[in-house]
């Protein structure tokens, strides 16, 4: 089961529906409590709610992203406005900065995240190069895509990009745990960053600023059937659109 920690005093997850998202919430109200469950438990994600404890919740990010085995735990924050928004996604490195009170739209659309982020057993999805030099891990959550090209396998992550000899992008996708779904005859692309489809000029937008990617015309039929199937929301109607 996926675990999540909250840092919150007035609980903000009270009504979510753990039940349903394969999710256990773990609620605590001081740093002190929180780096104890850290270290006692597995945790897989944080949300920190900071609309009332504004100094105490960025504190405790800002403790959480110093210290080294943590430092790419993914973080979301919860707020009453956009103050620290960019403090959250430059400084942080948050995931996603959440405004209060959240939207059902969007809620479902997080919970899936969380709850998606992860196989059956609560391991992190991750694509594992070996080298002579030797071995790298990629969690699938800080994957946006990968790209096939001159017998070189790209891996365009979050933070940078990596270069490595050829792989099959089939046998990548499958390391990722079916979070990555094939777009071009070259290109996998994390479904989690895609915020929009243009089938018109057949390219997929991703969230923030992590720009575009190829769409084939061979995978345009089948795109937005795959995207359905694996939400619990329709991505095709809700999240993507044509333009």
């Amino acid at each position: 089961m996926t675990k999540v920690l909250v840092f919150s005093k007035s609980n903000p997850i009270k009504d979510w529906e753990a039940a349903k998202w394969n999710l256990q919430f773990l609620c605590v109200e001081s740093q002190q409590e929180a780096i104890h469950m850290l270290e006692t438990n597995t945790i897989h994600v944080v949300v920190v709610d900071i609309e009332e404890r504004e100094q105490e919740g960025l504190a405790f990010v800002s403790c959480l992203r110093g210290l080294q085995r943590f430092y790419l735990l993914p973080v979301i924050l919860l707020a009453k406005d956009d103050t620290y928004e960019s403090l959250a996604f430059h400084v942080f490195h948050c995931f996603d900065y959440v405004i209060k009170p959240i939207e059902k739209e969007r809620l479902e659309k997080l919970l899936h995240w969380i709850d998606g982020r992860f196989d059956n057993k609560g391991a992190a999805k991750a694509l594992v190069i070996n080298t002579r030099l030797g071995i790298h891990m990629f969690e699938a959550k800080d994957i946006l895509y990968l790209e096939i090209c001159n017998k070189t396998l790209y891996v365009h992550t979050r933070y940078d990009v990596f270069s490595f000899p050829y792989r099959k992008l089939g046998v990548c996708m499958e390391q990722c745990g079916g979070d990555l779904v094939q777009c071009h005859r070259s290109i996998a692309v994390n479904c989690l960053y895609v915020e929009k489809i243009d089938y018109v000029n057949r390219r997929i937008c991703l969230v923030k600023q992590y720009g575009n990617v190829a769409l084939g015309r061979k995978y345009m039929k089948g795109l937005r059937k795959q995207f359905d199937e694996r939400t619990r929301i329709s991505y095709t109607d809700s999240v993507f659109s044509e333009s």
